[in-house]
């Protein structure tokens, strides 16, 4: 079956069919209102050969023309020598089917199946390029900190300058002004903390804020002893003692230094 209708022309290649191909059955041509006779009769047969190497069938025992083209009754029915019948558009029937070839449908659906997959990897390149756009926005915003960290800084340096200059001026007085610094303090305490008098001291070093003790003990035992009765007396906390492996000298007469430091 042909049918005819009039609408402005939207389409004529049939791998893309107009809207009415969805649910009709046959050939649907949709031309243009003002189209005359010559003209169509040139176009239909462009058509039917084009439709026919697509698949369609394209033979028919009637033609259907829309009332508003009855004046192509006549020459259509000299071309196709086929009955005519006049209908109005509006009044068809739906039809139940889906009257699409196969081969149609197939187009349709990898035409959907492309575009959803376009969607898709468009959507993808929007999100990588906000990503980018969020990156670019933390970064300026971390120079930023930056910035505003070394503006703080620059702006305290003068004041962290005149801190550690007071700390070293105070490091240079402490020995004279602290009594745990005293020389005979330290020398007290060493007295004092002797386990033994067998215990002597031969050698005492005062450099700045540094110290040594150099001894005799009659072991290795006592020596040891002494530098931990040093390491816990109190007076003495403000100092870390270091006390060296004692050396053995004749018999088991040991000899020991011991470092003390702030």
């Amino acid at each position: 079956m042909l049918r005819l209708q009039t609408r402005t022309l939207k389409q004529q290649k049939f791998p893309k069919p107009p809207a009415c191909n969805a649910k009709r059955a046959g050939i649907c041509a949709i031309i243009q209102h003002s189209q005359d006779s010559h003209a169509l009769l040139t176009l239909l047969p462009q058509m039917m050969l084009t439709a026919e190497m697509e698949g369609v069938p394209t033979q028919f025992s009637r033609i259907r023309l829309e009332r508003d083209l009855a004046r192509l009754d006549y020459p259509l029915r000299d071309l196709f020598e086929v009955p005519i019948e006049l209908f109005d558009l509006d009044a068809l029937p739906e039809p139940s089917g889906n009257l699409l070839p196969s081969a149609w449908r197939a187009d349709t659906y990898r035409l959907e199946r492309s575009e959803r997959i376009k969607q898709r990897l468009l959507l993808g390149v929007v999100v990588y390029l906000v990503a980018i756009a969020v990156s670019f926005v933390y970064l300026a915003w971390l120079n930023r900190q930056s910035q505003t960290i070394a503006a703080q800084y620059a702006a305290a340096r003068p004041v962290l300058d005149q801190i550690a200059k007071s700390e070293r001026r105070w490091n240079d007085l402490r020995q004279a002004i602290d009594p745990h610094f005293y020389t005979v303090e330290i020398l007290f305490q060493a007295r004092r903390n002797l386990p033994s008098k067998d215990v002597r001291l031969t050698e005492f070093i005062q450099s700045g804020l540094k110290w040594t003790l150099v001894g005799e003990a009659p072991s290795a035992n006592l020596a040891i002893e002494y530098a931990e009765k040093l390491k816990s007396e109190k007076e003495l906390d403000s100092w870390t003692i270091v006390p060296a492996r004692p050396d053995i000298l004749k018999g088991e007469q040991a000899k020991f230094t011991i470092e003390g430091k702030p």
